[in-house]
């Protein structure tokens, strides 16, 4: 017979079972202790993953071999405890950014204004506003990984588009994600976690969203943030971290539909209008003010569909030119897709 059926293995295995029970118990009771100590007011939660978990995460691997009813106990405490933070935190961002939202881009129409009322130059006329897909450092130009403070920019009295705070907040999500997923994958090896932790909140994202794109008119918002969801899901395809795959299929197919409902109104009343009726001047005389507004509204579009982001910039906190495109989105965490783990599908 082999070791097992040995005399000093039937002498000995029931002592190396209750020493490793033993163990067992003490790693569970420790590390549920540094679990725990992430709820504490005004802890730096990455100082405590990077500094301390990680550092016993051999621990882990040990009670994940020997224990699994422990380890399993020390994974849903640790979730339960990280969903709670995330979700208080994040919400609390999305709540505080929304009130930073430049006011107008109600009104239902834009080409054609059947009060004859000149509409608002930024509705149909871009600007500087692909700032936000590929930067420029002006406040909230998230497309270089940047992200509003919200105190700031109140104090600063400073108010922005919808999609500046669109790209902000997903900017927020996203790298809250890739962060976990690496510290996960890395202290548990299971990477599945991501799921029940960020689940919850989603739905206030989507919601938050669901309202300005039910209420608004401003039809280059709209495809501003249609462009930011097309750039974020190949920034998160990149990095191999498919969780937010649903979020963002969902929020596409909410956006597309409110962009087309304000574009077809455009498109509905620019064929009825008669432009002699709503300016009152004669077309021979000078440039028909609808042909300006059709000129400058369809010109921003093209722009928004057809921008090629640079193929290198630096991020908001500094950076080389080597930088990618998607690393400047997403405040600079391509750094760490070296240490990403080979890609495995995440099951609920």
């Amino acid at each position: 017979g082999g070791w097992g059926s040995s005399p000093l293995a039937v002498d000995i295995n029931p002592v190396l079972t209750m020493l490793t029970t033993k163990v067992c118990s003490q790693l569970r009771e420790f590390l549920l202790s540094k679990v725990e100590s992430l709820k504490r007011p005004k802890t730096n939660i990455a100082i405590i993953q990077q500094n301390v978990l990680l550092k016993y995460k051999r621990f882990m691997y040990f009670l994940q071999r020997h224990h699994q009813v422990a380890a399993t106990e020390v994974k849903t405490t640790y979730t339960l405890a990280m969903g709670g933070i995330y979700g208080s935190k994040l919400k609390a961002y999305l709540s505080a950014v929304l009130k930073l939202e430049m006011g107008g881009g109600m009104n239902p129409h834009f080409l054609v204004d059947h009060d004859k009322q000149f509409m608002g130059m930024h509705h149909r006329v871009l600007g500087n506003r692909l700032e936000v897909l590929s930067g420029g450092g002006s406040p909230g130009a998230c497309a270089t990984g940047g992200v509003l403070v919200p105190h700031v920019e109140a104090q600063a009295h400073r108010r922005h588009p919808f999609e500046v705070l669109f790209a902000s907040l997903h900017t927020m999500l996203a790298d809250a994600v890739t962060a976990e997923y690496l510290f996960t994958y890395d202290f548990f090896l299971d990477e599945r976690l991501l799921v029940p932790i960020f689940d919850p909140i989603l739905p206030s994202f989507l919601e938050a969203m669901q309202s300005w794109a039910t209420r608004t008119a401003d039809v280059l918002a709209l495809l501003l943030c249609l462009r930011v969801t097309q750039r974020l899901y190949s920034v998160m395809l990149r990095r191999r971290i498919p969780v937010l795959n649903n979020y963002l299929e969902r929020l596409n197919l909410m956006l597309w539909p409110a962009f087309k409902a304000r574009f077809d109104i455009n498109a509905e009343d620019l064929k009825k209008a008669n432009p002699r009726e709503q300016f009152g001047v004669k077309l021979s005389t000078r440039t028909c003010k609808l042909c300006e507004r059709y000129a400058e509204f369809s010109g921003s579009l093209l722009q928004i569909l057809l921008f090629t982001p640079p193929e290198s910039f630096p991020p908001a906190g500094g950076g080389t030119e080597g930088d990618t495109e998607e690393g400047g989105l997403l405040s600079g965490t391509d750094d760490d897709l070296q240490r990403t783990p080979p890609p495995r599908p995440l099951q609920p």
